[in-house]
């Protein structure tokens, strides 16, 4: 299956065609929601590279593709050609107060710790005194299917997940109840399969996972 269209063609071969395209479009981006947010995907990941200003503390966050979610940030220093461990994430109102209490501890040549202080932008203390980088590692935003030529974010070998999921909703609205029950089974053990050959572990500092009684212990606070 390429398009939605094709997803389209699927579902009406298993007998559900009364519904208008509207309102399986509904169900097909429902069902794009469900899979990717269900686990972190590596298809979804993608890398961006903002340019280090001297001295400066918020940067414009990578904008294409489009981002959802933050994974890591690093910094990137061309002079000695490798990248630093990734810094760590804190909540915003900790940055200030790590700054506030480190403050006048002499000069740092590379920023230690970043926050997201809105959906466009990240901070960084302290401000880089070097030039070089910072490598934004984030999850994509989905794709939103708009008609027959869009194409489903997932790999082209398990967008008939699609099917299973919009055709179990079917089969449940026209009481179909077993029937459901067995489109819900095949979707389940589809995302097993696919988590199996596509799926990242979890990570426990993305900022997503962070919680701020992982940052009470940080170094940085004292």
């Amino acid at each position: 299956m390429d398009t939605v269209a094709d997803v389209r063609a699927g579902i009406r071969a298993l007998g559900y065609e009364t519904d208008t395209d509207a309102q399986q479009l509904i169900l097909i981006n429902k069902a794009l929601r469900e899979i990717l947010g269900d686990h972190r995907w590596r298809f979804m990941l993608a890398t961006g590279t903002v340019a280090i200003v001297l001295g400066q503390d918020t940067y414009s966050l990578p904008t294409s593709p489009a981002l959802h979610r933050i994974e890591s940030i690093r910094v990137a220093n061309p002079s000695a050609a490798s990248i630093t461990p990734e810094m760590e994430w804190v909540d915003s109102e900790d940055l200030l107060r790590i700054a506030a209490a480190n403050y006048g501890l002499g000069a740092w040549s590379a920023p230690a710790i970043w926050t997201d202080p809105t959906d466009a932008t990240f901070q960084v203390w302290p401000a880089p005194a070097y030039p070089g980088n910072f490598t934004v590692r984030y999850v994509k935003q989905a794709t939103v299917m708009t008609g027959d030529a869009s194409v489903p974010d997932i790999p082209k070998a398990y967008r008939d997940l699609i099917v299973d999921y919009v055709c179990g909703r079917l089969a449940r609205r026209e009481r179909q109840f077993d029937t459901a029950t067995a489109f819900d089974n095949d979707f389940a053990a589809g995302l097993a399969r696919m988590k199996g050959q596509y799926g990242l572990r979890q990570r426990q500092n993305s900022t997503r996972v962070a919680s701020r009684d992982d940052v009470v212990g940080s170094r940085w606070l004292r």
